[in-house]
């Protein structure tokens, strides 16, 4: 029966085909012949300008860009015009001194506002309760990490100026676009691959297909986070501009141009400041000394009683009497020298 079946099938098949091949051949022959029966017979030659004229130029608003368009065709897909932007993340490093450090940190505020900057971290550190009260030189410093919008970099760095002596910066420029670009076709291709999996999801009739599909789909979910979550953070670095500043206190603002010194004058220079820092050690000793002296008169009396109790324990027993052992005849704590 199962034969029978086959050949009947087979028959009907090669039906269709011989039908099929009869209906093309007929249809290429009197395609053939409406065409030679439509063309002129002028001595075989065949007048193109006439047919130019015939058929109107497009007017403009017909007329497909071809900067916007391929093949100018309706219903195709436009082509995006080329974005040639760079990917430049722009990072400032400041050092600044100054003599006035609350109205320094008030300048940052300051700066911040006026440019619509926020501050990403910041740290304050020095001038402690103990230094105050013992008289010692502490300078406050500052540490602060500032997040500037490109468009007002160039203007936040000239103004740091405002804020103390800067004695030096450091600038630099990180372009990215080819990373940029490269992360950008790989998070393309593999959105395209979710789509591709998801409609292979819902077409899996096994339990086996359905697991290696959600299995990739997993890992190229992953990949898509990654990527995006990369690119996010590459967009705020380039949208907002670095600026790390190092503010110092000091006593005296570094000189920006050095004046030349003769020998002598540097001889003279030197030894003042040899003598101010004797000066200065001497000064902190006898500071120290005269407020540690509760605790020197307290650890002195404690070693004079201690070096005459030894000195009486010494005296108390070269004093006692000799002893001789009865069977050797020698002194107890005594060595065979006589010595003790």
């Amino acid at each position: 029966m199962k034969k029978t079946i086959t050949k009947v099938l087979l028959l009907i098949l090669a039906a269709a085909m011989l039908t099929a091949c009869a209906t093309g051949c007929g249809a290429a022959s009197a395609s053939k012949a409406d065409y030679s029966s439509s063309a002129p017979a002028d001595n075989g030659k065949y007048d193109y300008a006439e047919e130019d004229e015939a058929w109107p130029e497009p007017s403009p608003a017909e007329a497909p860009s071809s900067a916007n368009s391929i093949g100018g065709g309706a219903g195709e897909t436009a082509v995006p015009s080329p974005d040639f932007s760079e990917k430049l993340i722009y990072t400032a490093d400041a050092e600044i001194e100054t003599r006035n450090f609350d109205e320094s940190v008030a300048a940052v505020q300051a700066l911040l506002d006026r440019y619509g900057a926020f501050l990403e971290s910041s740290y304050t550190g020095g001038r402690s309760y103990r230094s105050q009260y013992y008289g010692y030189a502490d300078y406050r410093s500052a540490s602060f990490v500032i997040r500037v919008p490109k468009e007002h970099y160039a203007e936040l760095t000239s103004g740091l100026s405002t804020i103390g002596n800067v004695t030096s910066m450091n600038t630099w420029v990180e372009n990215i676009t080819s990373q940029y670009t490269d992360v950008e076709s790989r998070l393309k291709t593999y959105r395209t691959e979710e789509e591709r999996l998801l409609a292979m999801l819902e077409k899996a009739e096994t339990v086996e297909d359905m697991i290696a599909v959600e299995s990739r789909l997993s890992e190229v979910r992953y990949n898509i986070e990654s990527l995006t979550s990369t690119l996010r953070n590459w967009d705020h670095e380039v949208d907002y501009s670095t600026v790390n500043i190092h503010l110092q206190e000091v006593e005296e603002l570094t000189s920006p141009t050095a004046t030349q010194r003769t020998y002598g004058e540097k001889l003279r220079d030197g030894l003042s400041d040899t003598l101010s820092d004797v000066g200065r050690f001497f000064s902190n000793l006898l500071l120290w000394i005269v407020s540690a002296l509760p605790v020197l008169v307290i650890l002195a009396v404690i070693a004079a009683v201690a070096a005459i109790l030894i000195r009486r324990g010494i005296r108390r027993r070269r004093s006692l009497p000799a002893r001789f052992d009865p069977e050797t005849g020698k002194p107890v704590g005594k060595d065979s020298d006589g010595k003790e």
